[in-house]
């Protein structure tokens, strides 16, 4: 066993120099290597991610901007159609007015018409009368023959 012993620490004393050069390789790489490696990937990591916060910001931002667009479209037809309605309520009051002013005209007329037409039959019968009197008068001398005498009075 004293052997066994006697190489275990001949082989770690043989081991120490390898030991070393490997601490001495393990901290040069850390600072010369795995130090600048880990910086730029840590530079990309922030890169990348500040890219995927930048295109979240500009999602949103777009987002944001395609509601309000959409609101201002919606009140802009809003405003178009509430236009619309203004401008045919008014169109129907105008033409309910001069419909109604047609409506006063005509009737206006048909008054007058029917004045004009009663005054033209109240002539005309008075000349049927008259003509009838008249007609009468020559029909009673054609057939009786002879001019009629002076209309007894009230005292005759």
């Amino acid at each position: 066993m004293q052997t066994v012993l006697h190489e275990l620490g001949n082989l770690l004393l043989a081991s120490v120099p390898t030991i070393i050069i490997f601490l001495l390789l393990h901290f040069y790489l850390r600072r010369v290597l795995y130090r600048p490696l880990g910086r730029m990937l840590a530079e990309r990591r922030a890169r990348t991610e500040g890219q995927f916060e930048a295109a979240r910001r500009m999602i949103a931002l777009a987002e944001q901007k395609l509601t309000e667009y959409e609101t201002t479209l919606r009140e802009a037809r809003a405003a178009m159609y509430r236009a619309i309605e203004e401008r045919r309520a008014h169109a129907m009051a105008e033409r309910a007015t001069l419909l109604a002013a047609a409506r006063q005209r005509a009737e206006a007329a048909r008054r007058q018409a029917e004045s004009d037409l009663e005054h033209e039959m109240a002539q005309a019968k008075a000349q049927l009368e008259a003509g009838a009197e008249g007609m009468a008068t020559d029909i009673y001398h054609a057939v009786l023959g002879h001019r009629p005498m002076a209309s007894p009075g009230v005292g005759a």
